[in-house]
């Protein structure tokens, strides 16, 4: 989970933009990310292709740091 903000400690996936075993390619939209109050958000991208697999659940708070999902080449 990235930082959104400087009081942000959590936040959570609000919206997938792939599956669970996708193969996508570099760049491809992941995932819509959101601080823990909701305030800000951000599209994640993939900086690798490979198949995804998905780590957390949406709406499901996250702290900072935390994986959401995992890339393999």
């Amino acid at each position: 989970m990235p930082n959104l903000g400087m009081t942000m400690l959590e936040g959570k996936v609000g919206e997938w933009y792939v599956k669970d075993g996708d193969v996508i390619k570099p760049g491809t939209d992941i995932a819509e990310v959101y601080s823990d109050s909701g305030k800000l958000q951000k599209t994640m991208q993939s900086s690798t292709g490979g198949r995804v697999r998905l780590l957390v659940e949406l709406d499901a708070l996250i702290e900072l740091g935390t994986p959401i999902a995992v890339i393999e080449e």
